[in-house]
Formats: C-alpha cells, sequence, structure tokens
C-alpha cells in the first residue's frame, strides 16, 4: 500500500485495487495525537506525582517517546483509515487493468479525485444534495451540552481573575506596614492577613485554648 513511509501508492501491487483516490486527511495524525497523548501525559504524572524530577528529565523521557510513538502510529492509522474508506463504500474501486483505470491514470491527480467522487454521488444519487444533514434528537441533545461547557467555561475564567485579585490582595496585606491592633470584631473584619504589632509577657501557668465559636448573634472569641 506504501510507496514510502506515509506516501500511498496509486494501486496496490497485488490485486489492482485502485488508491489514487483516498483522502485520509488529518485523521491519522489526530487519531495519534490523542492516543500518544493519553499515553505519555498519563506517564508523566505518575513519574512527577511519584518522583518529582526537574524539567530537563521529563523533556529527556518523553521527547524520544512522543517521536517514536508517532512515527510508528500514523503508518497503521492510515492505512485502517483508508481501508475503512473501501469498507464503508466510501470511495470507488478500479481494477488498473480495467480502461477505466487506464484513462483515471493518465488525468492529473486533481481531476482523478474529482472523479472519484463525481462517479460515487452519481451512484448513490447523491449528486446536487448537501452532505452534512444534521438529525434531531443529537442536536436537541448537543446544544445544551454545549451551552453548558461554555458557560462552565466562562465561570472558570471570572474564578481565575476573582483568585487572583484575592491573592494580591493577601500579598498586600501581608507586605504592608504593621497597624495599630483592632479593639472590636467590627473593626478587625476587614484586617484579614494584617500585621499588627503586640506587646506582653507570656505566663507559663496559666494557658488556656483560644479559638472562635460561632454563635446565633454573630462570632465570639473564647480565651
Amino acid at each position: 500500500m506504501f510507496a514510502g513511509l506515509l506516501n500511498v501508492r496509486q494501486a496496490c501491487e497485488v490485486c489492482g485495487l485502485d488508491l489514487s483516490a483516498q483522502d485520509a486527511g488529518d485523521g491519522p495524525a489526530v487519531f495519534a495525537i490523542l492516543f500518544l497523548g493519553i499515553i505519555v501525559v498519563g506517564l508523566a504524572a505518575l513519574v512527577e506525582i511519584n518522583f518529582s524530577p526537574p524539567i530537563w528529565v521529563h523533556l529527556l523521557l518523553w521527547t524520544p517517546l512522543i517521536l517514536a510513538g508517532a512515527i510508528a502510529m500514523l503508518r497503521p492509522l492510515k492505512a485502517g483509515l483508508i481501508a475503512l474508506q473501501y469498507r464503508h463504500r466510501l470511495l470507488p474501486a478500479f481494477p488498473t487493468e480495467t480502461p477505466i483505470a487506464t484513462e483515471r491514470s493518465s488525468a492529473s491527480p486533481t481531476a482523478r479525485r474529482a472523479a472519484s467522487v463525481l462517479t460515487f454521488g452519481t451512484a448513490l444519487g447523491l449528486a446536487g444534495t448537501p452532505r452534512f444533514r444534521p438529525l434531531f434528537w443529537p442536536t436537541v441533545f448537543t446544544v445544551p451540552v454545549v451551552l453548558l461547557l461554555l458557560g462552565l467555561g466562562f465561570w472558570q475564567i471570572e474564578r481565575l481573575f476573582w483568585k487572583r485579585e484575592l491573592i494580591a490582595q493577601r500579598q498586600a496585606a501581608v507586605t504592608a506596614a504593621p497597624i495599630a491592633a483592632p479593639r472590636s470584631l467590627e473593626e478587625a473584619r476587614g484586617l484579614s492577613s494584617t500585621r499588627s504589632p503586640m506587646k506582653g509577657s507570656f505566663c507559663t501557668t496559666r494557658r488556656s485554648f483560644s479559638a472562635p465559636r460561632r454563635r446565633r448573634a454573630g462570632m465570639a472569641i473564647r480565651c
């Protein structure tokens, strides 16, 4: 089927099947990216969780694996997609020894591809009809899901900006100059992560646990 690593022959040397009309497109690359992504990301996550190596170790480990895996996967994936095209009769098959194949082989690749699509579409009665026809129930299910995912995406973006603003406020409060200690809870409500100087003596004979206790009327401090 192949004349090189990924170049497809014009016809099969054994059975004479015409392969000039095949169009695998970007399908092999897409599937290779998906498969390699699952494998490499999973392995990289395991290595990072268990060993936490520096970034150059990840580069040394996964770059050769990605290159070798992509080269090993592209050829069988492309062959499989071409076989599926003929299996489901998406492409016409003309033996190379027939007059039709002889006439097609003398034409340019663009003309051969157009003739293949036109011949197949005419045989199925699809000439002049749109290729894409959305179905009702899949559309009814897909549209709300897409809207929901878009809403979740925008919500996550809003949360990202909110968290960044909150982190900036906390950093500014920590790095700011110390202020006088508040005298009441009302004054202390807006002083999160704020430094305040205090003076006193530590008594080792009298110890008590201090923790906030929530009451119905508000917050109280137990000492």
